[in-house]
């Protein structure tokens, strides 16, 4: 039973229980005034009004619209009450004005103590409804209030859910680049590798393409690098290639250039926005750093390793020919390596 029809209930209760307050009035006067009569033939005027009948019937339909209402058994109870004190009254004041007739002193009686039986009656039930209507009451609003902490509970585990997912996702992706940068990486150097360096030329070229600026390619082969791992063993040879790169990287001072190991010993520099005397100028800046190095290397005519640069410049590039440009550097590291190694070759 929601509020509103608690207090609704309890209104009705309250205007049946004034009702038969009066009608318990009434009926205790009926019988006093019958006692007096019968006492000492004392004959009181009847001026009851005929509106108090009409109270008590209105009083009457009220409770078993309520009854309909609620089923509420005190509704009964009040009805049949008011019923009670609509009887009371009206037979009285039949009965006196009946010649030669009057009621006994042990019927008023009777009535009054059936009319306090019936209203205290009603009133025990009118107050266990109205508990029940309470206790209903209560019950339903601790069941909104259980379902309120569910949603919120279910509400708090989707936020924690989604904040987790969150947070796997930002790992996943976090996961996926580090695969991508070890994909793109040479384990032995840390160098972008063959796969990368192809991939960024691809991009420069349509980049110089469009913009209608020189792109430069410098490839860096170590002189006789198998030779030298025939004599020294491979993991010097490693080693040196480790100190070969970090004087490569050190030549390189722009950060758009890329360095990438192509192959073995064979690097590859990429230099965006360089034209032809640049590239020259830092392949043999290279050239004479990897000589001051002095690593030995017994096998060669100057008893250290050196290396062979072969570079191409393209100043208006095309964008179907990127390959065009590594292999102009191709045939000059080639041609480099032929002339007799350590030396920079223009393709």
């Amino acid at each position: 039973m929601s509020t509103k029809n608690v207090k609704l209930s309890s209104i009705s209760g309250s205007i049946a229980l004034l009702g038969l307050g009066l009608s318990l009035a009434l009926a205790a006067k009926l019988s006093l005034l019958d006692i007096l009569e019968t006492s000492s033939g004392y004959t009181p005027p009847m001026d009851e009004p005929n509106w108090f009948v009409g109270v008590l019937v209105i009083l009457a339909l009220l409770q078993l619209l309520r009854y309909a209402h609620t089923r509420e058994r005190s509704s009964l109870i009040f009805g049949a009450t008011a019923c009670l004190g609509i009887w009371i009254f009206r037979s009285s004041d039949t009965f006196q004005i009946m010649p030669g007739f009057r009621l006994s002193v042990g019927l008023q009686v009777q009535q009054l103590c059936f009319s306090a039986v019936m209203f205290g009656a009603a009133w025990c039930l009118a107050q266990k409804d109205r508990r029940s209507a309470l206790q209903r009451q209560q019950a339903h609003e601790a069941q909104i209030l259980h379902m309120r902490q569910t949603v919120e509970k279910l509400q708090s585990s989707q936020s924690a859910l989604e904040a987790k997912v969150f947070q796997r996702t930002h790992e996943l992706h976090q996961a996926l680049e580090q695969i991508e940068v070890v994909s793109a990486m040479d384990a032995l150097t840390g160098l972008a590798n063959r796969k990368r360096f192809e991939e960024v030329l691809k991009m420069e070229w349509g980049r110089a393409a469009r913009s209608r600026r020189s792109l430069s390619i410098a490839l860096i082969d170590v002189d006789w690098l198998s030779n030298f791992n025939t004599r020294y063993g491979h993991e010097t040879g490693d080693e040196s290639l480790c100190k070969l790169v970090r004087v490569l990287q050190t030549g390189v001072m722009r950060s758009g250039d890329l360095i990438a190991r192509y192959r073995g010993g064979c690097f590859a520099l990429l230099a965006p926005d360089t034209d032809a005397i640049g590239i020259l100028s830092i392949a043999n800046y290279l050239c004479q750093e990897v000589l001051e190095l002095d690593i030995p290397h017994t096998d060669t005519p100057l008893g250290r390793i050196s290396i062979s640069v072969g570079v191409a410049t393209s100043i208006r590039p095309d964008a179907r020919k990127a390959e065009a440009l590594l292999v102009r550097a191709q045939a000059a590291l080639a041609l480099a390596k032929a002339q007799g190694r350590n030396q920079v070759v223009e393709g």
